[in-house]
């Protein structure tokens, strides 16, 4: 499904970071072309934002987008219809303009916070914190499909038994997201920016 899944992220501006566990096959991804890998000690579902925060560590763009294995770019060019200032401290919205399931956030988001996510809700994470200041913008234009609830395989039952059982903890950690957006308006006061780029 990886490989399948990556074709249609290719793009000359992209670069696709994909995060595997220590005892996972590494041979079977190492054919998949045009990706940079990495290995982690497994976190599991329960904390896959340990995943995600390693691979932005590495990330070299001005952007960094969540993905996954079972989700497909349907627009030709998309990284075209991105137009704002990675600069700035803010999240880009490109899958509809009530949820945000796939998150970019900008270079100088993750310099102010230092990661990507604290929680497994890693796009729930990014949407909440930026709406507690102003710093989302939708992108209309580029369409995502997610196969999601489609698959019923083990991987995806997991997911969804984990997605439910740390819906509470998540909840839990307003704080740390209002400490997030703290941050991100302290980035933002210290340089005197601003976003010329939001529409």
């Amino acid at each position: 499904m990886l490989k399948e899944s990556v074709k249609t992220w290719l793009h000359s501006d992209v670069e696709i970071l994909v995060i595997i566990d220590e005892d996972d096959d590494k041979s079977k991804y190492e054919q998949i072309p045009n990706i940079r890998l990495y290995r982690s000690r497994r976190h599991g579902y329960q904390n896959l934002h340990e995943y995600y925060n390693r691979l932005a560590s590495k990330a070299q763009g001005d952007w960094l987008m969540l993905g996954n294995d079972d989700a497909y770019m349907m627009t030709e060019n998309w990284p075209d219809l991105i137009t704002q200032d990675p600069k700035y401290p803010q999240v880009l919205n490109v899958w509809n303009e009530q949820d945000n399931l796939f998150p970019l956030i900008s270079r100088a988001w993750y310099e102010a916070t230092g990661h990507y996510s604290q929680n497994t809700h890693a796009d729930s994470w990014v949407q909440q914190t930026a709406e507690l200041i102003g710093a989302s913008t939708y992108v209309p234009g580029i369409k995502i499909k997610h196969l999601g609830e489609e698959l019923s395989d083990e991987t995806h039952q997991e997911v969804r038994s984990v997605v439910g059982q740390s819906s509470e903890a998540y909840r839990r950690m307003t704080e740390e997201r209002k400490e997030d957006a703290r941050k991100i308006n302290e980035y933002i006061e210290r340089r005197g920016l601003k976003n010329e780029s939001n529409n």
